[in-house]
């Protein structure tokens, strides 16, 4: 039995460096060398150090985003509630437009009210005193009437007297 070990001695080791070389990029066993399939996936500390720089671009990217977006929000509402308020102030601008015009109509019909009334109680007032100076005139009328009758009915009885006093003739 021979005791080369396991390689078989020294052709075992050559095959071992051989293939050494071949893996790391000596030959062209396994694709290429360095650039082989199996030795893409190994990153460097320049790869890791782009992944990382990129993924910080891509975070700050992201919060720049999420903080406009939050700003156009918050300017948004913003917004609203003042539309919000402008549209209340409107509203209350017009229920005082409608108490005023309501206020005002109702203050010309009671001002119409208490012409028309004071007009129909001067009417009134004045056909009264028609009436009224109507009823002294024919008091007068009366009286006068009344005197003229007394009067003749003195005559009369002081003519009826003194025709009893005259001697006949």
């Amino acid at each position: 039995m021979d005791s080369d070990g396991i390689l078989g001695g020294g052709v075992g080791v050559i095959i071992l460096i051989l293939f050494l070389v071949m893996l790391m990029g000596g030959g062209s066993l396994f694709g290429g060398g360095a650039n082989s399939a199996a030795l893409q996936g190994m990153a460097t500390r320049a790869d890791v150090n782009d992944v990382i720089t990129s993924q910080n671009i891509e975070n700050a990217i992201v919060n720049t985003n999420n903080n406009i977006s939050s700003q156009f929000a918050t300017q948004n509402l913003a917004t609203m509630n003042n539309f919000a308020q402008v549209q209340a102030a409107i509203a209350a601008l017009s229920a005082q437009q409608s108490s005023c015009c309501c206020d005002v109509k109702n203050t010309i019909l009671a001002d119409g009210q208490l012409t028309r009334n004071m007009l129909q109680e001067q009417t009134i007032q004045a056909l009264r005193d028609k009436l009224a100076d109507k009823d002294k005139e024919i008091l007068v009328a009366q009286l006068a009437a009344s005197q003229v009758a007394q009067t003749t009915q003195l005559e009369n009885y002081i003519e009826t007297k003194l025709a009893a006093l005259e001697p006949a003739a």
